[in-house]
């Protein structure tokens, strides 16, 4: 009789990025639109990116960063070589499922690549970064519908 109240992704332009949060406002991530411009002083490219975000212009893809491993390795001052291993091990299998996830995926959400990287919060943290290919408004309510169906498949496939 009730209906299940779905759970709404969130996203919020800060300083030519774009923040995503969840149902919790808690920041789930970043995306990253591709400017694409081509200019040579840095004042000039912000000037053109903030008029770009007003004025809600198209652009052809984005990169989308999100948590890919948590290393629990190096806020730790010893451990023992079989606690390293065990959670080196925990690493590369969380890793090996998010290798399988990316292939199964990356058609239907139009990933394009796939970077890994530090976090800049947390050294050990490691993020992965999407390209996505496909044409979208620089606008709040138009990117989260864009990746909601991304951020949903990774939600339920326990990766986000």
């Amino acid at each position: 009789m009730f209906e299940k109240r779905r759970k709404n992704w969130k996203c919020e332009y800060d300083e030519t990025v774009y923040k995503i949060y969840d149902w919790n406002n808690n920041l789930a991530g970043y995306f990253y639109p591709s400017y694409n411009i081509q200019t040579k002083s840095e004042m000039e490219e912000e000037e053109i990116i903030v008029r770009m975000n007003e004025n809600k212009e198209k652009i052809h893809s984005g990169h989308l960063m999100v948590p890919f491993l948590k290393l629990d390795l190096l806020d730790i001052d010893y451990l023992n070589i079989d606690d390293a291993i065990s959670r080196l091990q925990n690493s590369i299998q969380r890793a090996i499922v998010w290798q399988k996830w990316i292939e199964n995926n990356k058609t239907k959400f139009n990933l394009t690549q796939s970077l890994v990287c530090t976090s800049r919060e947390d050294r050990n943290l490691l993020a992965i970064l999407f390209k996505i290919n496909t044409e979208l408004v620089l606008d709040e309510k138009v990117i989260v519908k864009e990746i909601t169906p991304l951020l949903d498949q990774l939600h339920m496939d326990k990766l986000l």
